[in-house]
């Protein structure tokens, strides 16, 4: 499971667990999108307006990651909203 889907499970922050794996020795693996994902992000993020978060939730990956797969490729970022 991603560090993602155990903090989902668990109902925790995806650092929290990233933390306890690291105090357990658990080696981390870096793994970026594929380029089938990249693909899914573009379409979710331009056509169908999901924000970064909602795009990495649905792909198993944090936000950061789909931001800088979808500037590679050229997308043209949205302006930030404000939250209320």
């Amino acid at each position: 499971m991603t560090v993602y889907q155990l903090a989902e499970k668990y109902r925790v922050q995806r650092q929290t667990v990233s933390k306890h794996l690291h105090a357990m020795g658990v080696t981390m693996r870096q793994q970026g999108l594929s380029e089938a994902q990249v693909d899914r992000a573009v379409e979710l993020y331009v056509e169908e307006r999901l924000t970064l978060k909602q795009v990495g939730a649905k792909l198993g990956a944090d936000a950061g990651t789909v931001r800088l797969a979808l500037i590679r490729r050229g997308v043209k970022m949205r302006a930030a909203v404000a939250r209320r």
